[in-house]
């Protein structure tokens, strides 16, 4: 699950987000092997005020599916934020 907003692109989504209140914003960089899984993301609207006071107005699911079952192998995601540090929100 991933709070903020999500950009996709083969092998690849960014996550922007930015907590309540505060003056930067996070990014994360999250990648995969295209060749390998497909990606989708499935967004879910909040209605909790509980839960909008700390994830925002909706969560994210990232969905990585296997294109083909290998019996064995590996398979790696990275994550890691981006940029040199927190972002200036505008």
């Amino acid at each position: 699950m991933l709070a903020g907003d999500v950009e996709l692109a083969p092998g690849r989504a960014v996550v922007r987000f930015t907590p309540d209140g505060a003056p930067v914003r996070r990014d994360l960089a999250i990648t995969w092997d295209p060749q390998a899984v497909d990606a989708a993301v499935d967004v879910r609207a909040l209605d909790d005020p509980e839960l909008t006071a700390v994830w925002g107005e909706h969560l994210n699911r990232l969905r990585l599916t296997a294109r083909a079952e290998a019996p064995s192998g590996q398979f790696r995601v990275t994550m890691r934020p981006t940029g040199s540090g927190s972002q200036e929100v505008a």
